[in-house]
């Protein structure tokens, strides 16, 4: 998906899905699934106000993020939007069932997950760095990749 962020800085996007993105100004390409949570958040339809709650002008009633195109995207220079894993802080999650669930959802192998299931010594910091330390797919960090796979 394209994307027109036609803020002067960047907007950086809370957790989605376990990542994180930051959409430069101007036309960017991002994850479909990111995208169109972005839109939802930064985009029409907003309130007109001096500054909306995520710190934006918004005073001329154009919302900080609009749906772009391809043709766009090329003139502009060819950027994608940058992502990274959310860190997930294992102070944060009081159980460590909750941290497991996390890891499953989030990709940590079948193995590990059995580890540590089977081991009640294995602290949830231990849980937290495989989930943070996993790398961020290529379909979500590149998305030409996906887009040219499925035509």
């Amino acid at each position: 998906m394209f994307v027109y962020n036609n803020q002067s800085k960047d907007i950086k996007s809370r957790s989605f899905d376990g990542y994180k993105f930051v959409i430069p100004p101007g036309v960017c390409w991002i994850w479909d699934a990111a995208g169109e949570d972005a839109l939802k958040r930064y985009g029409a339809p907003l309130k007109v106000s001096a500054t909306d709650k995520f710190g934006f002008l918004n005073g001329n009633g154009t919302p900080p993020l609009l749906l772009s195109d391809e043709k766009e995207w090329i003139k502009g220079g060819k950027r994608l939007a940058q992502v990274e894993r959310f860190r997930v802080n294992y102070e944060q999650i009081p159980k460590k069932e909750q941290l497991i669930g996390i890891a499953q959802k989030r990709g940590v192998g079948r193995e590990m997950i059995q580890e540590f299931l089977a081991d009640p010594n294995i602290d949830r910091s231990v849980i937290a760095e495989a989930i943070n330390n996993l790398p961020v797919p290529d379909e979500i960090r590149f998305p030409q990749i996906k887009e040219e796979v499925s035509t």
